[in-house]
Parts: structure tokens; C-alpha cells; sequence
């Protein structure tokens, strides 16, 4: 048996449903919209898993050590770049020209930013 604050709930719902503002309305839609994508990316990752499966079949070890070595071979790379950019400049030279590369970077990405978002974080 429905409770007094249920009924009135549901009446609120009821009444209320043919009348949505715009706001709930664009929000409605977004998750609307938020859903379909979700469910097509599931579609896309369960189709990509299955061609996986398929593709490994029969070659799971061969699988693993390739993907083994290929995790280490990033690891390799990105631990090199980690390491390099700890050393000293060899010249002078060196450190001045990358210096000024990084002004100008910083020059350029500031002119690409709007004026209230430089106002805003520049307090």
C-alpha cells in the first residue's frame, strides 16, 4: 500500500513530465546521448576482444611474449627520455637555445589561451 508522500510523489512525477524545462530537457538528451555512446563502445570493445580471441588462438604463448617485449622496449624508451633529460647540457650554447625554444613555446601557448582564463590564474 502506497504511503501519502508516495502518492503525491508520483502525482508530482506524473504531472510534471509533459513540462520539462529546457535545462532538464538538454540534460535528458546528453544522457541520452552519453548511453548510446557508452553502449557503442561496448559493442566495439567486445567485437575487437572477440577478433583478439580469435587472432590468438592457438598462439597464446607467442601472444605474451610479444606483448612482453613490447612493454619492455616502451619501458626502455621512456626510461631512456626520463634519464637524458636529467643530464647537463655539454655547452653553454645548448642550454640558451633550449631556453629560448621554451619562452617561445610558453609565448605562443599563452597568446592561444583566452584573456579571462590568463586573468583568472594570473590572481
Amino acid at each position: 500500500m502506497a504511503t501519502t508522500n508516495q502518492r503525491n510523489r508520483s502525482r508530482g512525477q506524473q504531472g510534471s513530465s509533459g513540462r520539462q524545462s529546457p535545462a532538464r530537457r538538454a540534460a535528458s538528451d546528453a544522457g541520452q546521448a552519453m548511453a548510446d555512446m557508452r553502449d557503442e563502445v561496448s559493442g566495439y570493445i567486445s567485437q575487437g576482444a572477440s577478433q583478439f580471441r580469435n587472432m590468438t588462438e592457438g598462439h597464446e604463448g607467442r601472444s605474451v611474449l610479444i606483448a612482453l617485449a613490447a612493454g619492455f622496449g616502451v619501458g626502455l624508451l621512456v626510461g631512456g627520455a626520463l634519464a637524458s633529460s636529467h643530464r647537463r647540457p655539454r655547452r653553454w650554447s645548448d642550454r640558451i637555445a633550449a631556453e629560448g625554444l621554451g619562452r617561445r613555446l610558453m609565448e605562443r601557448v599563452e597568446n592561444m589561451i583566452p584573456e579571462a582564463i590568463t586573468e583568472r590564474f594570473s590572481k
